[in-house]
């Protein structure tokens, strides 16, 4: 007999943001290697890149048919290799800033499976515990299931009051579900007092890690960004056709830049639930010390010190 629970399940996919440009680790990576290059596709944490990484992980959780991965225009030189990893590859005509980086690979996938689960990972983030990492996902993606309308964000547990991560208070009040929780309020890179209060608070670090249908996703961004989504509604019909390539390029050439963070979840915080990332160290890599500290204690030197060729042209 048909088992009508698993043919009613819905399908998760995944996208793979790697597009960005790394700005304010460019200084640092042009002096470890001697050239500029996206941190995604550097070697930081371990011998792979943090593309490479990023993928071994999300390769336990979304099949390679079901994934989509985000570059760069001119990344596919950095690419090493994995691009066959990396499922549907799509070139971002240029930079448009986060909202454009994920609602374009969300667009092939409302195209493919308007019925999606979508679970969305940087890739430029170190994750410390891979079984850890997912079931936190797992769980997000079973609650995005059970919560339409609702993005699951997961809150990494902090280590100390840091200043230049985007913050995640949870309202107190609510009774958990699941381990997650309403969101009260956002705080983007808040200063040295109210991070040592947000930290005394428990409240949680935003790791851009997420599970959302894709119905959701996309109402949301018509909700809080409607000229941005007047670009992908008209795309939307051309995709998988002739005329893609010159209406992407279209597209981009008329589109404004648009942040995910302020300009969609923290305009809605009553759509957000945050589900505490426990058993897992989590870091965005985004400050040189922040970097240098956590290599120090994965005993891992600096990429210079790993070439022997820039190693000595840096002695």
């Amino acid at each position: 007999m048909k088992d009508e629970s698993k043919a009613a399940a819905p399908r998760r996919w995944g996208i793979v943001l790697a597009g960005g440009e790394g700005e304010r680790l460019k200084p640092l990576i042009r002096e470890w290697l001697g050239h500029e290059k996206p941190k995604q596709f550097c070697s930081l944490t371990s011998d792979k890149t943090l593309l490479e990484e990023t993928l071994d992980r999300v390769s336990g959780l979304v099949p390679r048919e079901r994934l989509v991965t985000i570059i760069g225009r001119d990344h596919g030189r950095h690419m090493n290799g994995c691009a066959a990893r990396a499922g549907r590859l799509i070139h971002q005509p240029a930079g448009r800033e986060t909202a454009p980086g994920i609602f374009l690979p969300a667009a092939h996938i409302l195209r493919a499976d308007p019925a999606a689960t979508v679970l969305i990972f940087p890739s430029d983030h170190f994750i410390s515990s891979g079984p850890a990492f997912h079931a936190c996902v797992g769980r997000a993606a079973a609650l995005a299931e059970r919560s339409p309308g609702k993005i699951v964000l997961l809150g990494a547990v902090p280590d100390g009051p840091e200043q230049d991560y985007g913050w995640i208070e949870p309202e107190r009040s609510w009774p958990r579900t699941a381990g997650a929780m309403k969101v009260s309020r956002f705080r983007e890179k808040p200063g040295s007092r109210e991070a040592a209060e947000m930290y005394e608070q428990g409240c949680l670090w935003n790791t851009m890690v997420m599970a959302v249908k894709i119905g959701t996703l996309w109402d949301l961004g018509r909700a809080c960004l409607p000229e941005m989504m007047l670009h992908f509604d008209a795309l939307l019909p051309m995709l998988g056709t002739p005329l893609e390539d010159s209406a992407l390029e279209e597209t981009y050439r008329r589109l404004g830049r648009f942040n995910f963070s302020s300009q969609i979840v923290e305009r809605v915080p009553e759509r957000i639930l945050v589900l505490p990332m426990t058993g897992v160290e989590w870091s965005d890599l985004g400050r040189p010390a922040r970097i240098r500290e956590l290599m120090g204690r994965l005993g891992r030197g600096s990429p210079v010190s790993r070439v022997p060729a820039l190693a000595a042209a840096s002695a």
